[in-house]
């Protein structure tokens, strides 16, 4: 007879690396199979349940201590809306020709699914303007040595 771990507490990340949130609870559903309740570190996506084949244990270095975590294979698209909304707030926006017009205040989603950024402009005329997320691209520039991740109109 073996033992089975329950990873209870245990931290999930995404392939790339990124906590999403920790396992909250495993149980076997009626149909047999393991089920894992993983909460969230993101309030508008709290919780969700995958299969327990959906994440793969791995040992990461952690600051200076070893740590068993758990690699989850498929993030929901909820949940990536959600980290990509995240992602974009607080980034400066520059226009095409480089001049600067201002952040990104927050992030919401619209009926049809696409996250849409509130930029909060320099110009007294416009003080705000929406755009789409994925309609910006995304870049790095550098600045006295220091990269940061900004969008261009």
């Amino acid at each position: 007879m073996s033992i089975i771990r329950f990873p209870e507490g245990k931290k999930v990340l995404t392939q790339d690396g990124k906590c999403i949130g920790q396992i909250e609870r495993v149980y076997i559903s009626e149909f047999g199979t393991y089920n894992v309740v993983i909460k969230t570190n993101y309030p508008e996506y709290p919780r969700f349940e995958v299969l327990m084949t959906q994440l793969k244990p791995e040992i990461k270095k952690m600051g200076s201590v070893q740590e068993e975590v758990y690699i989850l294979k498929k993030v929901p698209i909820k949940l990536q809306m959600v980290m990509e909304r995240k992602k974009a707030e607080g980034k400066r926006v520059f226009s095409p020709t480089g001049e600067y017009v201002g952040f990104i205040e927050r992030v919401y989603t619209n009926v049809a699914g696409e996250n849409i950024a509130v930029i909060k402009t320099v110009f007294n005329e416009l003080p705000y303007f929406e755009m789409p997320v994925e309609k910006m691209k995304a870049e790095i520039r550098e600045e006295g040595g220091i990269g940061e991740e900004v969008y261009i109109l």
